[in-house]
């Protein structure tokens, strides 16, 4: 209904007034005999229209109208007198009346101009209100669009939409609850994680009702409406009873509940409480802030995704960063944009030293021209391979690297983008290779000479046996023969030696593709006295 206060020196007329706007059931009149009452009523109490007779005995209507319009500018303002004149008319408009209205003498005539009046002044203010509402309220969701777009940390951000977004609703709290379920059984809850309030008005973020709280049994009705993707808008006053006490506890008259859906998934909601009057949302309002709802939904999915994004980048630095092999990335311009811990060991350099440089202080100058020309071919689709590369260090000395290296496209797979090469320090191994090399070699001339060396003494023996058949002396001839017999032994074992070394020659003939050749044996029963 429609709240009028009615200000005029005759009671009788204020007594019909009342009795005939009020027959309608459209609205509630108060009276009052004097501006000055009138003045302290309006600032107790607001109305929807304010009618007042222009001759009065303490302040005209002209002089309550400019007191009246220096607090409340909007409130429409009806002057109703018993004569009119017209310089009084065009006084009134200037102060910000809406209307002038004569008093007649056909009484069922004038309070039905009066009640049209009324309406069409009430119904002028109704819809410029709400079109100063939606401005602001637009104004307020472009500024929070502008937020959520450009604030980084999600809890700040929406923090700021909610300071933003209150005093443009004029409500007294406003909240967002996350939905979640419980990690033991699953049941379905809702905490209060971030709030707005208004002045005077106590904040609710350390109620620890409203955290955990199981949405479906305490607010079965809302909990219903929320989780098909709708908006609950009305009277506290008129929900279940199971949801008014918890409202009501927490002051709250008016309420509108609106959804947060990320990926068709009821996650949460915004809550708008009332603690002052009966707020009626415009569906534009409410419209407007489901808009409001959408962006907050899609900043906390983004802010996801990136924390995501973002713990997987770290993880894979680390992993690059600790990797136990050398890994080097550079750009299209063969600038080095990383390079791991075991990369800088191996080229005895920080990474800050090597980091914005060219490969080329790394790699000598004829691998980056081999690189140039395969990354034309890289760009067809086929991806280098396993290549040796040496990688120099300060100290000039050079290590044996392989690299396996890949080439790094953008998300559309057309354009290059980068280059990482994992390594493989082979330096030690070409090391032992080496030294192997040389052992084996030493082992070949070893055999040789031994084989030399057997020839070599067997073949003396044999001609110191001719000769000593010629000695007449048995004495000296005997002890020439058990001499000669002893080295014969020694040499004996030497070939036994040599026998157990089959296996190392076979292996090395098998494994390594060396082939040693083997002497003729000779054994002590060739070596026979002859007399």
């Amino acid at each position: 209904m429609i709240s009028i206060l009615m200000v005029d020196d005759d009671i009788e007329l204020l007594n019909v007034c009342k009795l005939y706007l009020e027959e309608s059931g459209e609205f509630v009149v108060d009276t009052s005999l004097s501006t000055t009452e009138a003045l302290n009523r309006v600032q107790e109490k607001s109305y929807d229209a304010i009618i007042v007779d222009y001759m009065m005995p303490d302040l005209d209507a002209l002089q309550f109208l400019r007191l009246f319009r220096q607090s409340d500018p909007v409130t429409p303002f009806i002057i109703f007198t018993g004569k009119g004149r017209e310089e009084v008319a065009i006084q009134a408009f200037e102060g910000g009346a809406d209307h002038y209205l004569q008093k007649g003498e056909n009484p069922e005539e004038q309070f039905s101009l009066l009640r049209e009046k009324i309406i069409q002044a009430y119904t002028k203010r109704v819809f410029e209100e709400e079109i100063r509402r939606q401005d602001r309220l637009l104004t307020a969701i472009a500024e929070c669009t502008w937020v959520l777009l450009q604030e980084k940390k999600i809890n700040l951000a929406i923090q700021k939409v909610l300071g933003i977004i209150g005093p443009a609703t004029d409500q007294d709290r406003i909240y967002l609850f996350k939905a979640h379920s419980d990690p033991v059984t699953n049941e379905f809850l809702v905490s209060q994680q971030y709030e707005w309030c208004n002045n005077g008005v106590s904040p609710q973020i350390d109620n620890p009702d409203l955290q955990n709280l199981p949405f479906q049994m305490v607010a079965p009705y809302s909990n219903e409406m929320l989780k098909k993707g709708k908006m609950v808008s009305c009277l506290v006053k008129n929900l279940p009873e199971s949801e008014r006490e918890i409202l009501g506890a927490q002051g709250i008259i008016s309420i509108l509940l609106v959804p947060i859906v990320i990926n068709k998934e009821f996650c949460g909601f915004i809550g708008f409480d009332n603690c002052r009057t009966e707020y009626e949302w415009s569906n534009g309002e409410k419209e407007t802030l489901l808009t409001l709802a959408n962006a907050i939904g899609t900043a906390i999915n983004r802010a996801s995704v990136d924390r995501m994004l973002e713990e997987t980048n770290v993880y894979l630095e680390n992993l690059i960063t600790n990797a136990s092999g050398p890994i080097i990335v550079w750009d299209t311009n063969f600038q080095i944009t990383m390079v791991n811990k075991a990369c800088e060991r191996l080229a005895g350099r920080d990474a800050d030293d090597l980091v914005n440089k060219s490969i080329k202080e790394l790699f000598p100058g004829e691998v980056i021209r081999e690189f140039q020309d395969r990354v034309q071919v890289s760009e067809t689709g086929d991806f280098w391979n396993t290549l040796e590369i040496p990688v120099k260090n300060p100290d000039g000395s050079i290590r044996h690297v392989i690299w396996n290296i890949s080439v790094i496209f953008s998300p559309g797979g057309n354009k290059q983008v980068a280059t990482i090469a994992q390594g493989l320090d082979i330096t030690e191994n070409r090391r032992l290779e080496e030294e192997k090399e040389e052992a084996i070699n030493q082992i070949k001339m070893n055999f040789a000479q031994q084989s030399v060396l057997n020839d070599g003494i067997r073949n003396p023996l044999t001609v110191i046996l001719g000769y000593a058949e010629y000695i007449e002396d048995l004495k000296i001839k005997e002890m020439i023969f058990e001499q000669v017999k002893q080295i014969d032994n020694m040499v004996r074992q030497l070939d036994h030696r040599w026998n157990e070394s089959d296996k190392i020659l076979q292996y090395l003939q098998k494994h390594h593709n060396i082939i040693v050749e083997r002497r003729i044996s000779y054994h002590g029963d060739d070596l026979q006295k002859t007399g």
